[in-house]
């Protein structure tokens, strides 16, 4: 508890040497991190532009109660709310604010790039998955699979300069057969891949919970998961294949991973410019069932 004052009060005398100008200004940054010395010991300070800061304080303290490797959530300190689409989730309310939560010391897995450490997180994933206590009979939203529809169509027709005409069209009628698939709902991370992944004393840490879920398909963590170490072994050189990541998850490829697949590829397009051209063939070749 002694703890937990000395952050507020240091959290306070942050907020009251950002005037209201400023705080604005970072909100068109989305998020941003600052650390924080409390009792000589690194915090984490995090700005949550997008408003799911409220979400990713209770899914650490859930995951923190549990048992998992995760920061220790101390506070959340809500602005105001947010109704801008980009971000939007089904009905959800979003609030900005400042979340603050413990360091976690380790190595970044997208920098400790190996493939000791993917196939360890590949297990961590299906054990976290698997975990009777994060079975789900119902979504986390309404109509769960028509908002993944959605957001997928969404960010293909911001990108469909990219496609031609024809392309456009077969990728959004790949996307609405998602809309058939019966799905195992589970509590997921939703945003599962190396760059918040850290390799520590203790196994795999996760961090970034903006995307947790409390009932969605867990194939969503898997797709991401793929389409990232993809990027990763095309850039770093490669280091584990993607059939072996399946073959260590127990899955075969069906469309549901596909579906998850093609969904974070349209987002490597939209922020990797570089690899823009490669995301979009990858696309491709996931639809025709070439790839992986």
């Amino acid at each position: 508890m002694k703890r937990l004052e000395e952050i507020v009060k240091k959290v306070d005398e942050f907020k009251k040497a950002k005037n209201v100008s400023v705080v604005r200004c970072l909100i068109k940054e989305i998020n941003k991190l600052y650390f924080l010395e409390v009792d000589n010991e690194p915090v984490v300070l995090k700005f949550s532009g997008r408003g799911w800061g409220e979400y990713e304080y209770k899914a650490m303290k859930t995951l923190y109660e549990e048992g998992y490797n995760v920061p220790k959530p101390y506070a959340f300190f809500p602005l105001h709310e947010v109704k801008d689409e980009e971000f939007s989730y089904g009905k959800l309310r979003r609030t900005v604010g400042w979340l603050v939560y413990s360091y976690i010391k380790g190595i970044v897995a997208s920098n400790a790039f190996e493939k000791e450490t993917i196939l360890k997180a590949t297990k961590f994933l299906k054990s976290f998955h698997d975990d009777p206590k994060h079975e789900r009979e119902r979504p986390f939203i309404e109509d769960y699979s028509k908002e993944e529809i959605r957001r997928g169509c969404v960010r293909l027709q911001v990108l469909a300069a990219y496609f031609s005409s024809k392309e456009v069209k077969k990728v959004k009628e790949f996307l609405k057969k998602y809309g058939n698939e019966v799905i195992d709902f589970k509590v997921i991370h939703g945003d599962y891949r190396p760059q918040n992944l850290i390799r520590t004393a203790r196994g795999v840490a996760i961090i970034d919970f903006e995307g947790f879920s409390e009932g969605a398909d867990p194939l969503k963590d898997l797709g991401i998961f793929l389409a990232e170490i993809d990027r990763l072994n095309s850039r770093k050189g490669k280091v584990v294949d993607l059939d072996e990541i399946l073959k260590t998850y127990s899955i075969e490829c069906n469309l549901r991973l596909r579906f998850h697949m093609v969904r974070r590829y349209l987002t490597i397009m939209k922020y990797d410019e570089l690899w823009r051209i490669k995301a979009k063939n990858r696309i491709m070749k996931v639809i025709n069932e070439e790839f992986p």
